[in-house]
């Protein structure tokens, strides 16, 4: 099943009851529906590339990274059998309407339906983030999800200005902030990560002349 014909079975192919809908030249972005679609954007942050740009440090017991590339692989096409394969996980029950978190996006790749990766916004920092799933990094597809990511903000979330953050040394995200429109903006030059680390960082901002609420 599509990602498309998902959305609209469980939830409508608009937005509403606190959920978004985002569609970008490849990728289908949505408000996670399932604990499948929670749990992808957890698999996305697991592998090692991830964790170093993130700054992560997981707690014992956290998916491993096989299981995170198998998971991530069932995407919307193959929902039922990652249900079978983790039938403990309850993979496939709907999440609570307090489970929802209205400022995170999954993405799936629309070709071959597998999740691509997530991007959420965060009202506290009014910045965004985004992670890509490792076999779609390099490909172009940073820019339309931290594009989405800006559209969630302005568009859906009637946020004017959005900011975002990066590593120094990590070329790509900063060049796809770029091409999705992010503008240089003043930061602290160094920065510390979750897990200890102090890095030099990059400082951006999105910006809406109209921001509204879908």
């Amino acid at each position: 099943m599509a990602v498309g014909s998902l959305v609209r079975r469980v939830f409508g192919p608009r937005c509403g009851g606190g959920r978004h809908v985002i569609r970008t030249a490849r990728l289908d972005l949505f408000t996670p529906v399932i604990r499948l679609d929670a749990a992808a954007c957890i698999g996305v942050l697991v592998d090692a590339g991830a964790q170093r740009w993130n700054g992560l440090v997981w707690e014992e017991g956290t998916m491993g990274a096989a299981a995170a590339a198998q998971l991530l692989s069932f995407g919307t096409g193959r929902r039922s059998e990652a249900v079978r394969q983790w039938p403990q996980a309850r993979l496939g029950e709907r999440l609570a309407a307090d489970q929802v978190d209205g400022g995170q996006l999954v993405a799936v790749h629309r070709a071959d339906r597998r999740y691509a990766g997530e991007v959420a916004f965060d009202p506290e920092t009014g910045q965004i983030g985004g992670t890509l799933a490792p076999w779609y990094r390099y490909r172009g597809l940073g820019t339309e999800l931290f594009a989405a990511g800006a559209e969630l903000a302005h568009r859906h979330l009637g946020v004017a200005s959005v900011g975002a953050g990066a590593e120094v040394g990590n070329r790509p995200s900063r060049r796809s902030l770029e091409a999705a429109g992010f503008t240089p903006a003043g930061g602290p030059a160094r920065h510390v990560l979750p897990d200890g680390r102090e890095v030099d960082s990059s400082w951006y901002e999105h910006r809406s002349e109209h921001p509204r609420r879908c």
